[in-house]
């Protein structure tokens, strides 16, 4: 396993509930990639070793282009990689990810 990619709604959640887990593949020398907004949990993981991609996240908003943005936002950057993680730990609620993930 190479490549790990974690996608939350919120500095918090990764750093609270995910944090271990994050740390523990980053021991067995996995490359960790964390997209989600900018916050003080991310910042300390980042430190360890891990790759922060910031994508604003409106969490409260319920506008259909603004998730649209955000569903255009995940599908490059899991795109993006040079070669496709192997995992992709999603926390939170984001059907759209999912889908994409199913088709990777």
């Amino acid at each position: 396993m190479n490549k790990v990619c974690f996608i939350v709604n919120h500095h918090v959640v990764i750093y609270n509930f995910r944090k271990e887990i994050v740390r523990k593949f980053l021991e067995e020398g996995v490359e960790v990639h964390i997209i989600s907004p900018a916050g003080p949990g991310v910042d300390k993981l980042v430190a360890d070793g891990a790759i922060w991609h910031d994508v604003p996240v409106d969490r409260h908003g319920t506008s259909i282009k603004g998730d649209l943005k955000l569903y255009k936002s995940y599908k490059n950057l899991l795109f993006m990689y040079s070669s496709i993680p192997d995992i992709i730990i999603v926390s939170g609620i984001f059907l759209l990810s999912i889908y994409d993930c199913k088709r990777i």
